[in-house]
């Protein structure tokens, strides 16, 4: 993958929100598994998971299948997870993804979480403590104040145990939910989410969305400090996650004369918190995006990040003007002191136009 795109990377994932992340002009060799990325492959494969839980609304059992696969050419792994607990109502299944891959600007794992409960997705941060056993953490807003989550997953040989702990504002960790996994060598489907349930009505939000679906055929360019005007072409392919709570984009995308290909897959969802569209997004260039995005008008979905580039800040503003068949991406950025920069073009048409 030493390809143009490698070298002047601004995730292309530019090509989905206009957005540059710290390019990386200077790698003249393929990005490489981070150590901490690479030590995920303890989970690949299929587990048959069983364990109790304890919450307010009351105590019981669960168990389920985990499937855990590399995606991005190895730089990121998407794990989905069926579980069924038994409750006072009857049986609950949930179906639960994570995407987890390497943040090169904080040389930490960082993963997105999503459910069919209809709540926002979570991000968080995981680390290896020692070589056999992994700690994430998750921060957020809740009822009694900050909510911090942790898991632990414990690995010996075919088998993890895994202690989901909670603290809520003052109140002390308390354990949620206990569990153990157990590796099966049968091939098992992977999950589709069209036959589960989904918690609460698709916020108004995501509706918005709707121009966005489909499959598109993209082209434009790319330009750097330093660098000429670089062509590009790929495509989009944009569906709906957990019952339209959450939009995928699944990008590739190539530089003219070189046949290495970007991929990227990119999480948009309406987060009511923060009243903004969270975007997140992993790359097979081992990059992690993540960012807010807004409507500044009815047509132009507009979203700033914040980096560093060479050593010098990076401000960049991307801005998706959309309408039925047609979508465009510009991207501007400031680099330290240098004049304003127009770094990205891409005019999305439709595939099937």
């Amino acid at each position: 993958m030493n390809s143009k795109l490698s070298q002047l990377s601004a995730p292309v994932l530019a090509v989905l929100v206009g957005a540059a992340a710290a390019p990386q002009v200077e790698a003249q060799e393929p990005p490489t598994q981070a150590p901490d990325l690479k030590k995920l492959s303890k989970f690949e494969g299929t587990w048959a998971a069983e364990g109790t839980y304890s919450v307010p609304e009351g105590d019981g059992e669960w168990g389920g299948v985990l499937d855990c696969r590399w995606i991005l050419d190895g730089f990121a792994m998407e794990a989905r997870q069926t579980i069924g607990f038994e409750i006072p109502e009857g049986a609950l299944q949930v179906l639960a993804s994570t995407v987890m891959g390497h943040d090169p600007a904080t040389d930490t794992l960082k993963f997105y979480d999503f459910a069919n409960d209809g709540k926002p997705g979570t991000i968080g941060t995981a680390d290896w403590v020692d070589s056999s056993t992994l700690v994430s953490v998750i921060t957020s807003r809740g009822a009694k104040g900050t909510t911090i989550r942790r898991s632990t997953w414990r690995f010996a040989g075919d088998s993890m145990e895994f202690v989901h702990e909670v603290m809520d504002g003052a109140e002390p960790f308390h354990t949620e939910v206990t569990g153990t996994f157990t590796k099966v060598e049968e091939d098992v489907e992977w999950p589709t989410e069209t036959r589960f349930q989904f918690g609460g009505p698709v916020r108004p939000e995501m509706s918005k969305l709707k121009p966005f679906l489909g499959d598109w055929e993209t082209a434009g360019w790319m330009v750097m400090p330093g660098f000429g005007k670089m062509p590009l072409t790929g495509t989009e392919q944009v569906h709906k996650r957990m019952g339209g709570h959450i939009v995928e984009f699944t990008t590739t995308g190539i530089a003219e004369g070189d046949p290495n290909e970007y991929h990227a897959r990119t999480f948009v969802e309406w987060n009511p918190m923060t009243e903004s569209y969270q975007m997140v997004s992993f790359s097979n260039m081992g990059e992690f995006t993540h960012c807010e995005m807004n409507w500044t008008d009815d047509s132009s979905l507009t979203n700033f990040i914040s980096s560093e580039w060479l050593g010098q800040s990076m401000l960049s503003r991307g801005v998706m003007k959309v309408s039925d068949d047609k979508v465009t991406v510009d991207t501007h950025a400031i680099f330290g002191m240098e004049d304003p920069l127009h770094m990205f073009h891409i005019d999305y048409t439709r595939a099937d136009d």
